[in-house]
């Protein structure tokens, strides 16, 4: 779900998710800061004490990572900070604090190598060589 700076659209207030869509940065900064009360109530009530309905805040929790990668990818890191603060509060309150152990590593250590972390140095001139899996198919002989 990470934005990242390939992802970012031409225009300005626009990005791309990874397997989400097109997602309007200025907009859903907007909605999240003066239209959606929702996080700052679950915050301000302090607890979430019907787990089965703990989805709800998640939404919240979903949206504000989403967000916060978006405003990143864009330059704004004071932003960013502020709604992954907030998600990170709602987060707690409902009792999902492990969804944030993986994105703290994400954000500390930016991914390099492979996916064990191992930095991979290729030589080009010793580079592999590729070939398709496809099967091929043999000229039909006529008569």
């Amino acid at each position: 779900m990470f934005v990242t700076p390939e992802n970012v659209a031409q225009m300005k207030d626009t990005v791309l998710v990874q397997g989400d869509g097109w997602l309007d940065v200025a907009r859903t900064k907007t909605l999240w800061n003066n239209v959606f009360k929702g996080q700052q109530a679950v915050i301000r009530e302090g607890q979430w004490i019907d787990q089965p309905s703990a989805s709800m805040p998640l939404l919240y929790v979903f949206g504000g990572v989403e967000l916060s990668d978006a405003l990143r990818a864009t330059g704004d890191d004071r932003s960013a900070a502020s709604v992954l603060s907030t998600t990170r509060q709602v987060a707690h309150i409902a009792g999902y604090d492990s969804l944030f152990k993986q994105l703290d590593a994400a954000y500390t250590n930016p991914p390099s190598g492979d996916s064990s972390g191992v930095p991979l140095h290729l030589n080009p001139g010793e580079a592999p060589k590729t070939q398709s899996t496809e099967p091929t198919r043999s000229p039909v002989k006529r008569p």
